[in-house]
């Protein structure tokens, strides 16, 4: 019986359904007859279509770093005052999601023992710190944090808590917890 051609099937649509996998449960935790059923296409369609599992967890990281990092760091620019964005989009990190941020989850899954995985994810939260350090320099220029304050050095502590506080939602810490810390890092801005 001759086999007929492959199905074709939406690369983006897969690619979301596997991030969704990985997110919930953990690179190590998912195993490929769960990615089979989850994205509705055969295991050697995976294959030729991302590689074996590690390529397509990196795939499914750079597909969340195009969603929904890129999103909020989006936010960042734009019209108004660049300590109202900044503020909005800590302010947005705080808000409760069992599944924590996909770039915190996998740094906290693979430490630095995987280089390849280090390098996507180290390249990932330089670009948020080059953001937050961005619309720093814009808010200091407007007149919105002292001319003393250091805006990489800013940057890098709202990285560390933004990257906090998704490690804490995702362990469903308390929401109270959690918006101290956003109150704290608010606080900070304020006092720049």
């Amino acid at each position: 019986m001759a086999r007929g051609r492959p199905k074709a099937f939406d690369r983006t649509d897969v690619l979301e359904k596997a991030l969704g996998l990985f997110w919930s449960q953990g690179y190590e935790a998912t195993g490929m007859a769960q990615l089979v059923q989850t994205m509705g296409i055969g295991r050697q369609s995976i294959y030729n279509a991302f590689g074996d599992k590690r390529a397509l967890y990196l795939a499914a990281l750079e597909h969340y770093y195009d969603t929904r990092m890129q999103k909020m760091l989006q936010g960042l620019r734009g019209e108004g005052s660049p300590l109202a964005r900044l503020k909005a989009t800590v302010q947005g990190a705080g808000s409760p999601n069992a599944k924590g941020c996909m770039v915190c989850n996998s740094m906290a899954e693979f430490g630095s023992h995987e280089p390849d995985v280090n390098a996507q994810l180290r390249r990932y939260v330089s670009a948020q710190e080059e953001a937050f350090a961005n619309v720093l320099i814009q808010a200091q220029q407007a007149g919105e944090i002292s001319s003393n304050a250091k805006p990489r050095v800013l940057a890098r502590q709202l990285v560390a808590t933004m990257q906090g506080m998704a490690l804490l939602n995702r362990a469903s810490i308390d929401n109270a917890f959690i918006g101290d810390a956003i109150t704290a890092s608010l606080s900070m801005l304020d006092q720049a």
